[in-house]
């Protein structure tokens, strides 16, 4: 950016410079390697904890059907 004129803010001049856009290099090997792995890790999280959430249910649905047969009433209360 140029100024001209002492004091003068009125003619100011903006020179625009070509900026090159940086491609984006392509991911190498070890990149998709790495993402590869990371994709399977989550797909085995979330299996487990789908798994770990089934079991809980069935422990709820098997205590809830206790209780409403009366087995596991608690008389005290």
């Amino acid at each position: 950016m140029t100024i001209s004129g002492v004091g003068s803010l009125n003619n100011v001049t903006f020179q625009l410079q070509m900026v090159s856009k940086a491609t984006t290099p392509k991911p190498s090997e070890e990149t998709q390697k790495q993402m590869t792995q990371a994709k399977e890790l989550m797909l085995q999280t979330l299996e487990f904890a789908f798994y770990m959430q089934q079991n809980m249910n069935l422990k709820l649905v098997r205590i809830a059907g206790q209780l409403y047969q009366g087995q596991n009433l608690d008389t005290t209360a």
